[in-house]
């Protein structure tokens, strides 16, 4: 995405947001990088040295920083010309080839959907619990670092997991702070007419809008939200057969279910369990590049397939004791 993109946020509520140099302090603060790359650490450190200890939350101390203090920061040569290097550094670490543009460098994968229910990337932003969360997060820094073009699909949790507390007694205490998105180092994703990229979900008797953020983690993958995410008809139909089409997937439908059901009904002829079979027929979708229902509907495959070959089988030995 555009670098306009990725540092669009709410500035205009920033009062520091007309200093000079505050951009560029947006775009590092909103490139979670330095989560593993410490290379801005004294940067955050030297505007607040207190917050940043408190909250490693670098968007935090950008915004908590008074205006006084931005403007005597940069009037220090050294730190003006240490924030330019950072980001002419993030620039060139975006635009160097790695691991994947020179290992498959004529590639036709643009874009890899990757789907968690938590991510771990930061302390600054707490959407994950436990193990999930440390290798969804640990993948994507792995991907970026290696050039792999994957973005992750997650939900932004109004709260995340409980911070612990003990009280004058010795008991626990559970407390579960806000994720309020203007604290946390994301943005709204926008279409190219700047408008917030929204979701309709249809659901029986009314509908339910997502709005959508973003979260740079490592690098630019070029993905454009223009004309061809803008529908008049914002349905979640419409969304959807953009999406599998950018993703070069094929939709969930009678070509997929056959694929499905005769690669379970193979399987049960000599497994039993439901998983195995259910994950057979998760094979043979993404093989053939099918896009993956939901568990209800593949359980239901499943067993109908068992209930089928239970019925060959049955037949089979009916018919070898009574030879016609």
């Amino acid at each position: 995405m555009s670098e306009q993109t990725q540092v669009h946020h709410s500035l205009s509520r920033i009062g520091s947001s007309d200093v000079k140099g505050f951009d560029s302090l947006a775009t590092l603060a909103l490139d979670l990088r330095w989560s593993w790359n410490h290379a801005t650490d004294h940067v955050w450190r030297k505007l607040d040295r207190t917050l940043w200890k408190l909250t490693h939350n670098a968007w935090v101390v950008l915004q908590s920083v008074s205006r006084g203090t931005l403007i005597r920061a940069f009037a220090d040569p050294v730190f003006a010309k240490s924030v330019d290097d950072l980001v002419q550094d993030r620039f060139d670490a975006a635009q160097a080839p790695k691991w994947f543009q020179t290992t498959h460098p004529q590639s036709a994968l643009t874009v890899t959907a990757f789907f968690s229910m938590e991510y771990m990337l930061s302390e600054a932003l707490p959407i994950y619990s436990g193990g999930l969360g440390n290798v969804a997060g640990d993948q994507l820094k792995a991907a970026g670092d290696l050039g792999v073009p994957i973005v992750g699909v997650g939900l932004l949790y109004s709260e995340g997991y409980f911070r612990q507390v003990i009280d004058q007694e010795g008991a626990q205490q559970a407390l579960f702070p806000y994720n309020d998105p203007g604290q946390l180092p994301i943005a709204p994703l926008r279409q190219a007419n700047g408008e917030w990229l929204r979701l309709e979900v249809h659901l029986p008797g009314y509908s339910v809008w997502l709005r959508t953020w973003q979260v740079h983690v490592a690098r630019d993958l070029g993905v454009e939200f223009g004309s061809a995410f803008v529908h008049p008809d914002r349905s979640l139909y419409r969304h959807r057969t953009v999406i599998l089409n950018r993703l070069g997937v094929i939709g969930w439908g009678a070509a997929a279910r056959e694929l499905s059901l005769s690669t379970m009904m193979k399987t049960a002829k000599t497994r039993t369990d439901p998983a195995d079979i259910i994950n057979a027929a998760v094979d043979a979708l993404i093989r053939h590049r099918f896009e993956l229902p939901a568990i209800i509907a593949l359980r239901r495959l499943a067993g109908t397939a068992h209930r089928r070959v239970n019925a060959e089988q049955w037949n089979a030995v009916f018919s070898w004791d009574n030879p016609v």
